[in-house]
């Protein structure tokens, strides 16, 4: 899980709260809250870690 004002990489990434997703372009990109709830917690789309599948 990454929060407002980290830099986890370029990726898509989905609100913990609403489920709005957001594209990151660049490595350097900071993530701000959610647009639609004003969440500050993110999950990155697309990975799968052993944790995940627990």
């Amino acid at each position: 899980m990454a929060r407002k004002g980290e830099t986890p990489g370029e990726g898509k990434y989905r609100c913990m709260k609403c489920g709005l997703r957001i594209k990151l372009e660049s490595n350097d990109n900071a993530l701000e809250n959610c647009s639609k709830c004003n969440y500050g917690e993110w999950a990155k789309i697309g990975t799968t870690t052993l944790e995940q599948l627990d």
